[in-house]
């Protein structure tokens, strides 16, 4: 679990693999409010879709259906995410990005998971990637503006250039391709 934990949060960031919320996060980094609100309606709707989507999912594929998973993920995540804004109104509405960064964690926690319990854990945790980033890029944000850059260099392309280093740190550790292999 643990090791889940590092590999989705960190090595494996969904932010910084596959680019999962990058814009969203660095927007929601300039003023980061109602953070939290966010993340217990995103906790609430990973958990649950994954948990159902995973169940749907194996029932397909004993049926050799496997392939509409990720639609079956879809209409999960916006159905839930009806039923949340009609009875708990934590938002003022869902976005399109929203859903989308919801339904990416999903699909990608469940697909590659052995157990439902997996599944749900590698779903929480790429969501967790999302909301440890928006911190680290408000950190990055402050950063770049005390030191005042020149005009010729904007402060969005100097914060991309930080987070294309930061992703080839993180992504480092993989040192497969330093191996010969047969020639």
């Amino acid at each position: 679990m643990l090791i889940n934990f590092f590999y989705y949060c960190f090595f494996s960031s969904a932010v910084f693999v596959y680019g999962l919320g990058m814009h969203k996060a660095l927007m929601k980094s300039r003023k980061p409010m109602n953070v939290l609100a966010e993340f217990v309606k995103f906790l609430i709707t990973v958990s649950v879709s994954s948990l159902l989507v995973y169940l749907v999912t194996v029932q397909l594929i004993k049926i050799n259906f496997g392939e509409i998973g990720p639609f079956i993920a879809i209409i999960i995540i916006t159905l839930i995410n009806v039923f949340l804004e009609l009875v708990v109104k934590i938002s003022h509405r869902t976005s399109m990005i929203d859903m989308a960064i919801e339904l990416m964690c999903v699909v990608i926690g469940v697909t590659e998971a052995v157990s439902i319990w997996d599944g749900l854990l590698n779903s929480i945790f790429c969501m967790l990637s999302y909301f440890v980033c928006i911190p680290f890029f408000y950190s990055l944000r402050k950063r770049i503006e005390m030191n005042a850059p020149t005009k010729n260099a904007r402060n969005l392309s100097l914060l991309f250039l930080s987070l294309a280093v930061v992703a080839l740190i993180l992504m480092s550790w993989n040192v497969s391709w330093l191996n010969s292999g047969r020639l």
